[in-house]
């Protein structure tokens, strides 16, 4: 006879598939906006874009074009830092085309190897009790961030999930598990690399774990003791070089070689005066509070912004004394682990505080411009899971302990297992079924202008194996223009662009050679200038069978202008 596995045995596998379903939900909602329609628009296609030149003669060195261009006294366009998020699209992207498929395969991927970072280190640090946690409170975020920052090759979605890479695979350096050094690296570089308004919080979190691993390693010698070898640190730094290394090479070659684009960065000062840590605090508020910050969307701090454009904020009392309690909680409870020498749960305490500090210092030094302050928010998010995970984690440790003297291990175990996997199912189950569908991301109203623009490029480009040219007008919507050169692209055709998205589109790749037969133009007017003839329009009011099921979305629609696309043939 078969013997039967012990309870707890099959409550660990239980974990651990469900811990396999949250890590793979990423995937899930990249197939269903893969199979419902999706298409790159906007900055998502910017992404699309310029990755699809990685494996040219003369891949991207940099980032995207970055809105602090328009808030500093650079001398030139700025980018942000670093391309290793193109890098890492560019293979399933041409892999997967002519189908759009592979931006979103790719990007789910990313997102799904920085949650299982995470799994793995609270796994490594305290085992069931604080990886069971530490599911739950992943799958609330995904639940409530969102299924587009799931998959979306998007600038600050990448970086958000890679944050939290970085304080997971943190987490576990500093309780001496110092091969996830690469990784923290690894994650830290493609966060910083595609938002550079992650720089802050990653350097005070990165700079905590050190700090705290120094202080570790001499209390090991100290006491005699300690289980990093000298040929093991060998190894740990090689590789930690080699990452390094290979994660820079591209904004490092443009540094000494090319357009100096990191020092730009640093040095361009702002045009006006810092928003100040009045914003900060409004931002620490809104984190602490409850519910998290993280468990919805948008703000909920009253903004106004005043005729000459900067603004100011004003914090309800309500959300003040709710985050002053959970702060009074946060202390409390990270002396009390520090006093107990529970080190997994202190050394996460102060990733946690790191993360605040980071994000708190990044927001004061803001300009004070609305524009320049969104991509900030998302590295709150990322702060404020970890904030409220801290707790959770205590109370979850506590818990365990406390009734493990007075209950046997495999049914306490084999309860909370069951009703943990339950939740997180649950959760995961309904956010993927309500949030799939593309036609919930922000510009999908653009979707039907970029399938039926598309068609028509599509057709010229077949007649120009040399290539055609992409420009717009002035009043051109460019989230659907670029939008047309990723699509294009994707299909297979060598697509170059005009001066007005040089910026937007920075690759040499797209440079015009002058023996472009076609010109294919966006606007939004009906009259087309000289020697340009209209081909196709797309009204938003009527929209084209190309949209493809999304129903629904057009509700607010027309007031939206009406797009045009016209040719000219040289």
């Amino acid at each position: 006879m078969k013997e039967r596995l012990p309870t707890d045995t099959w409550v660990r596998r239980g974990t651990v598939v469900v811990a396999c379903s949250v890590i793979a939900s990423p995937l899930v909602a990249a197939v269903v906006a893969w199979r419902k329609g999706w298409m790159p628009v906007g900055d998502e296609a910017a992404a699309v874009a310029q990755s699809w030149g990685t494996l040219s003669t003369k891949p991207p060195l940099l980032g995207l074009y970055s809105t602090v261009s328009g808030v500093t006294d650079a001398s030139q366009t700025l980018y942000h830092p670093g391309p290793m998020q193109l890098w890492l699209i560019a293979g399933p992207l041409r892999l997967f085309a002519p189908s759009n498929g592979g931006a979103l395969i790719a990007s789910a991927l990313l997102v799904g190897a920085s949650v299982a970072v995470v799994f793995l280190a609270a796994w490594r640090c305290g085992g069931l009790r604080l990886l069971v946690p530490s599911i739950v409170m992943v799958a609330c975020f995904i639940a409530a961030i969102g299924a587009q920052f799931l998959r979306a090759p998007y600038l600050d979605a990448a970086s958000m999930f890679m944050m939290l890479g970085v304080v997971g695979a943190g987490w576990a350096v500093v309780n001496r598990d110092d091969w996830f050094w690469p990784v923290a690296l690894a994650c830290a570089t493609i966060s910083v690399q595609a938002e550079v308004a992650f720089s802050a919080p990653i350097a005070a979190i990165v700079f905590a774990i050190a700090i705290t691993r120094t202080v570790t390693c001499l209390r090991d010698r100290r006491a005699g003791g300690g289980r990093t070898t000298r040929r093991r640190s060998v190894s740990i730094l090689v590789t930690t070089v080699v990452v390094a290394l290979a994660c820079w090479s591209g904004p490092l070659y443009d540094q000494f070689f090319g357009t100096g684009n990191l020092w730009q960065l640093l040095s361009a000062g702002a045009k006006g005066d810092a928003v100040g840590p009045g914003w900060a605090m409004n931002r620490l508020v809104d984190t602490l509070a409850f519910p998290p910050a993280w468990t919805h969307r948008g703000l909920r701090i009253d903004g106004e912004v005043l005729a000459n454009g900067q603004a100011v904020w004003h914090t309800p009392a309500s959300q003040a004394s709710g985050a002053a309690i959970f702060a009074a909680v946060f202390v409390a409870m990270l002396i009390w682990c520090v006093r107990r020498r529970n080190r997994p749960l202190a050394t996460f305490g102060l990733i946690a505080l790191a993360g605040l500090a980071g994000a708190f210092g990044a927001s004061s030094a803001m300009p004070n411009d609305p524009i320049s302050l969104i991509g900030h928010n998302r590295a709150w998010l990322v702060a404020g899971l970890a904030a409220w995970s801290f707790p959770v984690l205590v109370l979850s440790d506590w818990a365990v302990r406390t009734v493990r003297e007075r209950v046997p291990s495999p049914v306490v175990w084999a309860t909370a297992g069951s009703a943990i996997a339950g939740v997180a199912t649950l959760v995961l189950v309904g956010s993927m079924l309500a949030a799939s569908s593309p036609a919930n991301d922000q510009n999908s109203s653009s979707y039907g202008a970029v399938a039926q623009f598309s068609d028509v490029g599509r057709n010229y480009c077949r007649k120009a194996p040399e290539g055609v040219r992409v420009t717009q007008d002035g009043y051109g919507n460019t989230l659907i223009t670029v939008g047309l050169v990723a699509q294009l692209q994707i299909e297979g055709c060598t697509v170059h662009v005009g001066r007005d998205l040089s910026s937007t589109l920075s690759g040499a790749w797209f440079r015009p050679t002058g023996n472009e037969r076609y010109t294919l133009r966006v606007s939004s007017s009906a009259t087309s200038s000289r020697g340009f003839r209209r081909v196709s329009a797309y009204d938003s009011s009527s929209p084209p069978a190309a949209y493809r099921g999304f129903d629904g979305v057009y509700s607010g629609m027309p007031l939206s202008e009406p797009q045009y696309l016209s040719v000219r043939e040289r």
